[in-house]
């Protein structure tokens, strides 16, 4: 191993030291930058923070199958707003968009549009007998300043292979006359392109737009009119966080009494080198939660992130003792300390990267695959496991090669390892084999019985996965959320038997609103629950129940 000089381990220690000073001096007082630092300033979701909710009403006679194309088509566009945006269905024929980080309903009905009817025809007065397209031809639609002249603004529009080739025979008919293509919305003329050509690509634009906010509105009305099923918007509301103040507060001590408790650990077991890794540890989660304060417009932090966060402190940990025991092998194999440092690093590197590529992997395919809280927690892994490499690769060789410089060269200082009884795995191997598989075909065995029971699951869901009933009740007094989750959860989970509930209040009106979602109630559970909800609790409250949904997805 290529070793530091005592004055050279000093300088780089001192680099090191006002390094990790300034990262967490930039999280916790958000020094240096407007938005950096502080947990005020990150961005966060709405069961941290709370958000804009909207809930619109699909059109009669929409099926379950244009219900989900347009939850998905929906999905997709708030996700502009933010990785945390969820969509979801409220009983048959109900659609909520919960946008978190926003405090204005009306700017996000502004920039996502008003849902109706979309579709381009050649005769406005014969709209439907002259239509050419319609929205489900449409894939997408943004604004952008035309290249070619600055003072003027375009739209550009995607087509799906259908729409494609209408879009082209249409064109054909046109191009070379002063017909246009009307683009019309429930029955209005949004606009009237002219085709000079015919056009057979996949995307065209819409050109001499004088206003960006002209164009803006057009490529919001063909978006929103692209979705399968017309949407007219019943309620909006800006919503507090779905997890109470407490929660995130114990969330966040539990990380830090875990942090602790992993580095007194570390350095009891590992000695100087463990002290180096607890010391790479708090420089990892530093770094995690400043990229989360920079990128806080584009990155949304939430419970199941945070879960990301530490699952990379453990992968970091993991880590450090591969290396650190891969050290006191070879010391206790009669090599130099120098030399175990060295094959220590080196020997254990294909089965870090084995591991954490792994785990990277998966990350990948969640966010590719998920959404919602599921694609922040695999952002939040993804950044936390290439820290995390980068921690115990870098850092903690970096440290553990200072400290030796300084004059922590003896064995005393990393442990030998200890020879204890060998077990013998591979001659008993199909002992294990056989305990092994029947472990698991026991409890594919228990899934299935579950599965099989009448209105049950093969797992115990919670209420993401098979949704449940949502009340939404008014509150006379209350306007903290802590003191919602303090007194009157605990009152609705003992009346429903059941620890699965979630309160979201909102404060923008003069009543206190709160959506409960609870379980699929029974109607005894219903009434227990509005039963608790008048009666008094630590000080005096009434709950007025506006009415419930019975289902939401």
């Amino acid at each position: 191993m290529k070793t530091y000089s005592k004055g050279k381990s000093i300088a780089v220690l001192a680099v090191f030291g006002l390094a990790l000073a300034g990262i967490l001096l930039l999280v916790l007082m958000g020094i240096g930058y407007d938005h950096i630092g502080r947990w005020d300033r990150f961005g966060k979701g709405l069961d941290l923070e709370g958000g804009v909710s909207i809930t619109y009403q699909a059109s009669e006679g929409a099926s379950q199958q244009d219900m989900d194309d347009t939850i998905m088509k929906l999905q997709a566009r708030v996700e502009e707003f933010s990785t945390e945006a969820q969509v979801y269905q409220e009983g048959t024929n109900r659609i909520t968009v919960e946008i978190p980080g926003q405090n204005d309903p009306a700017v996000v009905l502004a920039e996502l549009g008003n849902p109706g009817t979309l579709i381009f025809c050649t005769d406005y007065t014969k709209p439907q007998e002259s239509t050419a397209l319609t929205g489900n031809d449409i894939t997408d639609a943004y604004a952008a300043v035309n290249p070619d002249n600055a003072n003027e603004y375009l739209v550009v529009l995607t087509f799906t292979p259908e729409g494609q080739e209408k879009f082209a025979e249409v064109t054909g008919k046109i191009a070379g006359t002063s017909n246009p293509l009307y683009i019309m919305f429930d029955g209005e003329i949004i606009s009237r392109p002219i085709a000079h050509e015919k056009i057979s690509s996949p995307s065209c634009q819409v050109e001499g737009i004088k206003e960006l906010e002209e164009a803006t509105r057009l490529a919001s009305y063909i978006r929103i009119g692209a979705l399968p099923t017309e949407l007219q918007e019943i309620s909006s509301r800006v919503v507090g966080a779905t997890l109470g103040a407490n929660a995130v507060n114990s969330s966040i001590m539990a990380m830090a009494i875990g942090l602790a408790i992993i580095c007194i650990l570390m350095i009891v077991v590992f000695r100087m080198p463990g002290f180096a890794s607890s010391v790479a540890l708090v420089s990892y989660t530093g770094l995690v939660f400043l990229i989360l304060s920079i990128f806080h417009e584009s990155i949304t932090l939430t419970l199941p992130g945070i879960a990301g966060i530490i699952l990379g402190i453990g992968m970091a940990v993991d880590a450090n003792v591969i290396i650190f025991s891969r050290m006191r092998e070879e010391i206790g194999l009669g090599a130099s300390t120098a030399s175990a440092i060295q094959s220590g690093f080196k020997k254990a590197l294909s089965a870090i990267i084995d591991g954490n590529v792994t785990t990277l992997l998966a990350a990948i395919v969640l966010w590719i695959f998920g959404t919602g809280s599921v694609k922040g927690f695999a952002v939040t892994l993804t950044i936390s496991i290439l820290l995390s490499m980068f921690s115990s690769l870098v850092l903690t060789r970096l440290l553990v090669k200072c400290f030796y410089g300084l004059g922590m060269k003896s064995e005393k200082w990393y442990g030998r390892k200890k020879q204890g009884k060998t077990i013998d795995f591979i001659k008993r191997r199909w002992l294990y084999i056989g305990v092994s598989v029947a472990v698991i075909l026991s409890g594919i065995g228990f899934m299935v019985i579950n599965g099989t029971k009448e209105d049950k699951y093969p797992l115990n869901y919670s209420l993401d996965f098979v949704g449940g009933t949502q009340t939404t009740v008014n509150f006379n007094e209350y306007r903290d959320a802590a003191a919602l989750e303090k007194e009157v959860q605990p009152l609705i989970q003992k009346a429903i038997g059941s620890q699965d509930v979630v309160l979201t209040p909102s404060f923008d009106t003069g009543n206190t609103e709160v959506i409960i979602k609870t379980q699929v109630l029974t109607e005894a559970q219903r009434e227990a629950m509005y039963k608790v909800l008048q009666r008094p609790a630590g000080k005096r409250f009434a709950g007025t129940r506006r009415g419930h949904r019975t289902v939401f997805v």
